[in-house]
This record gives structure tokens, sequence and C-alpha cells, in this order.
């Protein structure tokens, strides 16, 4: 009942998506902000301009002098006339916004024949309470989102999470940082791991996490520990009690600044992941102990060229004998480039050991799998109030136990028109395209969206 209701609610509510593009495409015609380049104050739209006014518009305008921030990109830059002003609450200042948008996807169920598409009517609710003091800092948050189908109501979803977050500054060079989360979220049919079922199957996650930040002159340490458990539903084809597991982590990272905003770091970890049945439905005891090593440098010329690289080695021993080890080279980078103030580069590289539990049919299941990514986007302020942006990733699935290997290519290109501080409208296309080893598992999957948010 629950999600008929939903899918009824999703079809009464693409009415007013329709209104909600006709003002959208009223406002992008007749834009509430001022246009790129223009430096005269807003005031009544409706004055007519006096002859002062007139000719000091006649004259050339100046450019516009843009800086970003130290460690900022184009879309994280603050821009004061559009950004939110929030509301005030005391020592903490709330921001709240809603985002409804249409999309259609060619392929929701990310198969290689026989492909269905659909119109999803997607609502997309937040709110962040973040507090404003000179010392320490603590953040709530909450959102969801929820997938109304057209045409397949049981493909409905309705994922959310809440959590804090804060940071207690004990002295100059030492802070405490903590983090708490609750997520609902629901194994999405592109994954894996996607047990075929009529619904989509849905899951819990519990986050926590606590680290201490210390400085000695040059020197720094971080130590740190996670626990996060995963608890999943069971559904009409699996009895997923088997997949419900505890990961715990500890790590510590040492960094010396060689010279101003240039530091060399070394950076191990050790988990634990404990699963809740001590023998899944297969018969296997997937339990494991790993760790990682690595080593790198964190730059930063002057906020033009920042970010992190690193190399190292990662192994996962599993306690099931027929489960083979998982280990290898890793390495890693985060690098964002500034190219002029309108434009920014940023270039990914990711290499991590993920869970699986899939089998190859003849009596072998995987033991886990190294997910290599790499990924290069950009972002560009085309006018004060139109942000554009692309991206293009390229990852790689190598399976151990089993015969496969996936790969993924990714492309997305994006736009976001702020009308003004309080009603944004976004734009975009994304494309997935998988090749696998296993028969069947290729897939091809277009999405187009248009989304509009309101926030304050």
């Amino acid at each position: 009942m629950r999600r008929s209701s939903l899918g009824s609610f999703g079809a009464r509510f693409r009415s007013g998506i329709t209104l909600c593009a006709a003002l959208a495409l009223v406002a992008w015609l007749c834009p509430f902000s001022p246009a790129y380049g223009e430096d005269h104050e807003v005031g009544n739209p409706w004055q007519p301009y006096s002859a002062d006014q007139l000719a000091q518009n006649a004259k050339p305008v100046p450019s516009r002098v843009i800086k970003i921030p130290r460690g900022k990109t184009v879309f994280e830059r603050q821009r004061p006339e559009l950004d939110p002003l929030g509301v005030r609450m005391g020592g903490f200042i709330l921001y709240p916004s809603l985002e409804v948008g249409e999309e259609y996807n060619d392929n929701i169920f990310a198969t290689d024949t026989g492909t269905i598409d659909d119109f999803i009517t997607r609502i997309t609710p937040k709110v962040s309470l973040r507090s404003n003091w000179n010392n320490h800092a603590l953040n709530f948050f909450g959102g969801g989102v929820i997938g109304l189908h057209h045409d397949n109501s049981k493909e409905d979803f309705e994922d959310f999470n809440v959590g804090t977050t804060g940071r207690l500054d004990v002295r100059r060079n030492t802070q405490i940082r903590a983090r708490l989360e609750f997520q609902h979220r629901h194994v999405k049919r592109s994954d894996p791991d996607d047990t075929g079922a009529t619904e989509p199957t849905e899951y819990d996650v519990y986050i926590g996490q606590l680290e201490r930040f210390q400085r000695f002159n040059r020197l720094n340490f971080t130590l740190g520990g996670s626990f996060e458990r995963q608890d999943y539903d069971d559904d009409a084809v699996t009895n997923n009690d088997d997949r419900d597991r505890n990961d715990i982590e500890v790590s510590l990272r040492a960094g010396y600044e060689i010279v101003p905003q240039y530091e060399a770091f070394v950076r191990t970890a050790y988990s634990i992941r404990e699963y809740d049945d001590g023998h899944d439905d297969s018969g296997l005891d997937r339990d494991s102990q790993g760790y990682e090593v690595v080593a790198g440098v964190a730059v930063d010329f002057g906020g033009i060229l920042f970010g992190d690289f690193f190399a190292g080695y990662m192994s996962r021993d599993y306690d099931d004998t027929t489960l083979s080890s998982v280990d290898g080279p890793t390495v890693g980078a985060d690098i964002t480039w500034n190219v002029t103030p309108l434009t920014t580069f940023i270039g990914t590289i990711k290499r991590e050991i993920l869970e699986s539990t899939s089998g190859d049919g003849m009596g072998n299941f995987a033991s886990g799998r190294f997910f290599t990514t790499v990924g290069v986007s950009a972002q560009h302020e085309l006018l004060r109030n139109l942000l554009l942006g692309a991206n293009i990733s390229y990852s790689n699935d190598d399976y151990k136990g089993i015969d496969r290997t996936d790969n993924v290519f990714k492309l997305g290109l994006n736009a976001n028109y702020m009308m003004n501080r309080n009603l944004y409208l976004r734009g975009g296309y994304s494309l997935r395209a998988k090749d696998s080893d296993v028969a069947g598992a290729d897939y091809v999957e277009n999405v187009v969206f248009v989304r509009l948010q309101v926030q304050y």
C-alpha cells in the first residue's frame, strides 16, 4: 500500500512539476539577478533611470575582479549576492532547502537487453543548522531523496539521513572532531550485489567517527577511530541477514611541513570487519581484517594548484580459508587546479578494497574486489549566476576468487542557473556504460534531468 500510494502521489505531483518548469522558464527569460558584468545597485525595477544614471551606464563597465579563496573551487566560492542567507537562531544559522525535479532514465533496471525506461520525480528536502562561533563548532544536518516512478511504482524509494558533526578547540594546536550519522539507503539496480528482487533492497547505516589532531611546530598527528554498521532488510528473493556487519577502523596520520604549504605525510590504518552471522547462506565465514600503509605529499601552490598525492600498499585477509586474500598496491590523488578565477579542473585517482557477495555460478565466490577509478571534472562560471560543469571517469572492478572484471565509463554535463539567492534551476545529462566479463551484465544508461531548488 505504501508504494502504490506514493506512485499515485507521483502522478498527481507531475502537474505541479509542469507548473514549476513553466515558472522557471519565465524566470530564465527574465532573470532576477544582475547580468554578468553589471555593477549598478539593485533597486526598484520599475523606477526609470535618471539622466545621470543613463550617462553613467553609457560608460564602459570595468572588468569584475574575482579572487577564489585558498582551497576553494569555482563552485565552492562564496557569492554574497546569490548565496542563501539562512535564518539566525542565536549562535546558529539554519539553512533549509527543497528541491523538486524530473528526470528521464532510459534503463531503470540497468539491463543489457529488454531495457525499460521511465520518468522519475525526485523530491529532495534538506536542512542544516550550523554554529557561528569564534571557537569550537557544532553542526546538525538532515535530508532525504524521494524517488517516484511514473510507470514502475515498485521501484520507488525513500532515502534519508540525519546527523551531527562537531569540533572542540582544546587549544591552539589541539582539536577533537566527531561525527554521528544515521542513513537509510537502497541498493541501486546498477550495483553488482543487487539481488534482483521485485523491489529495491533497503538497508540502514550507522556511522560514528572520532579523531584528535595535535600539532608540534612543523610536525602534526591525527589519531582517529570509526565505527560503521550496515543492517539490510530482507526482500522477496534473498534473506539478507548474512549481509549485516560491523566495520571498525583505527588510523594514524603523521605529517611534516617541509616548507609552508608543502607537507609530507604517512598514514596507516587497521580495520576489522565482523558479520552478524558466523557463516552466510553459502556457508562462508566473511569476517576479515585488513591494513593500509601509504606515504604522500599535500601541496598548495598559492591556492591555484593544491591537493594530495599518495601511494602505498593495502591488504585484507578473510577468516574463511576458501576466500582468497585481497592485497596489492594502492594509489590516490585529489588535485584541484584553478586555471583562472572562472575555471577549475579537478583530477581524482582512487583505489580501494570493497566487499562483494558475487559468485560465478559454479560454486566459487568472490572474497572482495579491487576498485580503481580515475576521473576529471571541470567547473566554469559562464555568467555571474550561471555555472557549468562536466565530468568524465573510468573505473575498474577486479574481483578476487572468481574470473570477473567490470569496466564502467561515466560522463556528465550539468548547469546551475541561480535566479536569485532563494531560487536555483539545475539541469543536466549523465551517461553510464558498463562492460563486464559476465554475460548479460553489460548495460548503457542515459539520464536527463531538470530540478528546481527553493532555499532560504
